[in-house]
Parts: structure tokens; sequence; C-alpha cells
């Protein structure tokens, strides 16, 4: 099963921030799950203005994953023509455009 990619919140993005800091700290941090314990009383202790910043950057990342996955048809996608060319918008592809035609 694969891994589960940490969501793109604006903890997120703080704690990308934070994790050189605690290492310079001698703290231990080998990833994200290791930091969110250390960063959580930091992050509650952000006024809103300060939280914005990351907020921010989580929205642009949020913006350019979802342009992304628009205009780049996936692996899977372009493995299956019917499905590549449906992905890009017509709902309602030609009959005569089915896999299944000319099969016997």
């Amino acid at each position: 099963m694969p891994q589960k990619r940490p969501l793109r919140n604006p903890f997120y993005f703080f704690m990308l921030e934070k994790i050189p800091e605690l290492r310079r700290q001698g703290l231990q941090v080998k990833g994200l799950k290791d930091a969110a314990p250390l960063c959580s009383s930091a992050w509650t202790s952000l006024t809103a203005l300060e939280k914005e910043k990351f907020a921010q950057m989580a929205d642009q990342w949020k913006a350019e994953k979802s342009n992304k996955s628009l205009s780049e048809p996936t692996k899977k996608q372009l493995q299956n023509p019917i499905i590549s060319v449906t992905a890009k918008g017509m709902k309602n592809p030609p009959a005569s455009w089915s896999s299944d035609e000319g099969r016997s």
C-alpha cells in the first residue's frame, strides 16, 4: 500500500520552515512526523496574521496542483485513450469510440 502523502495545509508549510531550526537546536527531526509535536505549540501561539503567510502558501500549492491535474493526464489516462479524451472535458464520447468495437 503506498504511503499517504501529508496534507498541504498551512501547518504543513509551517513545519517545513521550522524543521531546519529544530535541527540547529540539536533535536532529532527526520521528517514531518517528528516535527509535528515539536511545532504544535509554536503554531498555536502564532497570530492569525502570522498564520496567513502559511495559508497563502497552502492556497498557492493547491491552485498549482489543481491546474496541473487538469492539464496533465495521469499515467492511467495515457494507457486508455478513452479515459484521456473524456478527462479533458468530453462528457459523452461518441459510441464509435468504444474500446469494445471491432473485437470478436
